[in-house]
């Protein structure tokens, strides 16, 4: 089993357009952290952190079109386990980094004991969603990116009142006022 998932991971070096992949996924983790430590809206750097498992695992997918998978005996586990593996172990990455960048801006001061915890809990729903999201759009395109959308609105407005993110103080100091008076 092991030496199996080795040697399909060894054929991602022939996946199309790797080394563009690569770059990309360097300059969305890149934009990520430098998001998170220059900005208060962290949680938009969350997203660039994170989006780094989609782009991922569409290298893997890229594989899928070629000749060189179609007539392999591996075909099916390169098209369903491969892609779930390769996008839980970027996740487990990503959420390694944002706890490091949690765990320094915690010892510096910026963030207290709640931020943290809430932060830390955002940051693992939001890699969830990607996750569900990654697995359901090749699939079904329009469905998964609308629920996308509109899980991923509800997470940061419902998570974001945790860490005070200007997008939860505009919902709080325009629309709760609306309801409140109806």
């Amino acid at each position: 089993m092991i030496k199996k998932i080795e040697k399909e991971l060894k054929m991602i070096r022939y996946a199309n357009g790797l080394m563009l992949s690569v770059v990309a996924i360097f300059i969305f983790l890149m934009v990520g952290i430098l998001y998170q430590f220059s900005s208060n809206m962290r949680l938009f750097g969350d997203y660039f952190i994170a989006i780094t498992a989609i782009n991922a695992v569409q290298v893997v997918f890229s594989l899928n079109v070629s000749g060189l998978i179609a007539s392999s005996a591996h075909k099916k586990s390169m098209q369903t386990v491969l892609p779930a593996m390769v996008c839980f172990g970027v996740s487990i990455i990503t959420y390694l980094i944002l706890g490091i960048k949690n765990l320094i801006l915690y010892k510096a001061g910026s963030m207290d004991m709640q931020q943290l915890s809430g932060g830390m809990l955002y940051e693992a729903v939001l890699i969830l969603v990607f996750m569900l999201y990654t697995a359901f759009c090749y699939k079904i395109f329009y469905i998964a990116t609308a629920g996308f959308l509109i899980i991923f609105f509800a997470t940061y407005i419902g998570m974001g009142a945790m860490n005070g993110t200007a997008l939860y103080i505009f919902w709080v100091n325009h629309f709760s006022r609306g309801i409140a008076t109806t």
